[in-house]
């Protein structure tokens, strides 16, 4: 999994629209990479992996 955060400035919320994403895309990359998330057994214990683009939340979100 990528190194890159979702970072913000302190202080400053993120725009509905920017948390759903973040969100979203957190949980995508948690079931098919981390072993302890109930979902990873449906996810990446069967193989199903996050296409090395999407890895940076930069490139999922302009997609």
């Amino acid at each position: 999994m990528s190194d890159v955060k979702c970072r913000r400035p302190r202080g400053k919320e993120l725009d509905p629209f920017t948390r759903s994403l973040a969100l979203r895309w957190g949980t995508m990359m948690s079931r098919c990479y981390n072993q302890n998330r109930s979902k990873y057994k449906y996810y990446g214990a069967r193989g199903i992996k996050v296409c090395e683009d999407w890895h940076d939340i930069r490139i999922f979100a302009k997609w």
